[in-house]
């Protein structure tokens, strides 16, 4: 689903955006780049799971909301990284 691809294109655009946010204020300490790390494979996570998901029309939109909610959770992990 088109939908659940744009989202993981947002995740990975947050990630990068907070590492190089990061990178320019010289704050990249050791536990911000386990955090970044770990934020990472959450992400990469949620892209297998999409990929597995059922096309299933009457499913759609059940999908759509969980992975949405899913996917905000992560990206408000990825803010939260200081």
């Amino acid at each position: 689903m088109k939908e659940l691809e744009v989202m993981a294109e947002r995740l990975q655009e947050a990630l990068g955006g907070k590492e190089k946010e990061l990178l320019a204020a010289g704050h990249l300490s050791i536990t911000a780049q386990s955090l970044l790390q770990n934020r990472a494979i959450e992400i990469s996570s949620f892209e297998a799971g999409i990929k597995d998901v059922s096309s299933d029309p009457t499913l759609r939109k059940t999908i759509i909301v969980n992975c949405t909610k899913t996917a905000n959770e992560i990206e408000d992990r990825i803010k939260s990284i200081k």
